[in-house]
């Protein structure tokens, strides 16, 4: 990096640049009337989590919460599946196209609320 600084000023502008700098140390010497003192330590405090979802609750997500129900029975994902669209229909939710939508909602309600994970089960 200093090779590349090096390049950028001609050895006129070094030659003002370290004039400057022995000009600006004399000045901070002459503040300076014995030795420094350390610094005080300062104890940090945890900094809060940033992002997205830092300070907001998560609500539960119905679509979620009715498929984890369903998933937590021992239902075949098909059967799941199309019972879920028939409520999704009712409550005016958008459905499900495949058995893979309807575990990850699940998988993710579970998430959130930290309950256990959906049980694996085979499609049918």
């Amino acid at each position: 990096m200093a090779n590349f600084l090096c390049e950028l000023a001609t050895d006129e502008d070094l030659t003002i640049i370290r004039q400057e700098m022995r000009w600006e140390f004399a000045r901070v010497a002459e503040r300076v009337t014995g030795p420094i003192p350390p610094l005080p330590v300062i104890a940090r405090t945890p900094k809060k989590r940033r992002g997205a979802r830092a300070g907001k609750e998560r609500r539960a997500d119905p679509r979620g919460e009715f498929a984890y129900k369903l998933l937590s029975k021992d239902l075949p994902l098909k059967k799941a599946r199309a019972q879920f669209n028939d409520e999704a229909s009712r409550r005016d939710w958008d459905g499900v196209e495949s058995d893979n939508g309807i575990k990850y909602l699940a998988s993710q309600y579970a998430r959130v609320q930290g309950l256990p994970p959906i049980p694996p089960r085979k499609a049918q």
